[in-house]
């Protein structure tokens, strides 16, 4: 991903073995950041749908296909992060995003502009991140887990107890390329690794009050390129699947900004899904609640581990 200076933002996607997710999200990002560089990432995906995804896209966007370095829970998702921030402009703000996630309303230059001013005013801040906070993390992270400064208009969240990622960091993101590259900056391989060594470089990240990126609940998953029995039988009894949001009306978009009291933004009390027939809080792992499930597949995976490492 290199970027002109002229350039106000770089996007980054990340991909694997989801293409009708993926043109849902480059769609969006076209849609609601027309004056973004978007740059795809693919790791090696094998599926017939999401080829052809990208052999569509190709004829817009960059679309890198190749393994990420390292395989693990998240398949080479780092390795391609890490990729692009060295390949990116350095002075451009560039933001991470997932095949899982979509762009939710139109964001204006300025909005941007913002963000990159904040930047330069906060310059301990490391990651800020655009995305709408899901209802089922609440128990680890309620209202008052929050700071607000109403001269930035941001939500920083506060270190607990009870988290292990989302103070400093979270994959869904926007940097500032030459920052992390100043203080040589190396994904790890999962989030709360990346969310510790944040802590040693940078101050607690920023939260829109209104952000403009949400997960979307209960995406197919892969574990390490890999589903065990136990995913996809939890998979079938949440109904995981392709459940978009309704894009935000210019309307809704003014109604949430002017909000009062102003909480954080919580996803479920801001935005609608298409399908209204998943029940809230929206779940974005289909084995959150479901016990002996999540035991069997780390005992599957666990199985696959010393499978893989007892060959010869």
């Amino acid at each position: 991903l290199m970027a002109d200076a002229s350039v106000p933002l770089q996007v980054v996607i990340t991909s694997y073995n989801r293409g009708r997710f993926l043109a849902h999200c480059v769609d969006t990002v076209e849609h609601c950041l027309p004056y973004a560089h978007v740059s795809i990432r693919d790791d090696e995906s094998d599926d017939p749908e999401t080829l052809r995804v990208l052999d569509r896209l190709e004829a817009r966007h960059t679309v890198h296909r190749a393994p990420g370095r390292g395989n693990g829970k998240h398949g080479g998702l780092y390795g391609h992060m890490q990729a692009a921030l060295e390949a990116a402009e350095p002075d451009a703000p560039l933001m991470y995003l997932q095949d899982d996630v979509q762009v939710v309303r139109p964001v204006a230059l300025s909005e941007i502009s913002a963000l990159a001013a904040l930047f330069q005013a906060e310059p301990t801040l490391g990651f800020v991140s655009p995305a709408f906070i899901p209802v089922s993390g609440k128990g680890r992270s309620p209202d008052g887990d929050f700071d607000f400064t109403p001269e930035t208009g941001m939500f920083w969240p506060e270190a607990s107890r009870r988290r292990s990622s989302g103070v400093y960091y979270s994959d869904i993101n926007v940097c500032l390329p030459a920052r992390l590259r100043n203080v040589g900056w190396q994904f790890a391989r999962r989030e709360p690794e990346c969310d510790a060594l944040a802590r040693q470089y940078f101050r607690n990240m920023a939260i829109p009050a209104l952000p403009f990126v949400a997960w979307l609940p209960l995406v197919p998953a892969y574990r390490g390129k890999r589903k065990t029995w136990a995913l996809r039988r939890a998979e079938q009894q949440r109904n995981a699947g392709f459940h978009p949001y309704r894009m935000l009306t210019p309307a809704d978009t003014e109604r949430l900004r002017a909000r009062q009291p102003l909480s954080p933004p919580w996803a479920e009390a801001m935005l609608t899904l298409q399908d209204a027939a998943l029940p809230q809080p929206w779940h974005h792992n289909s084995l959150q609640g479901r016990r002996w499930l999540k035991r069997l597949h780390n005992a599957e995976a666990a199985l696959a581990r010393w499978f893989r490492w007892g060959q010869p």
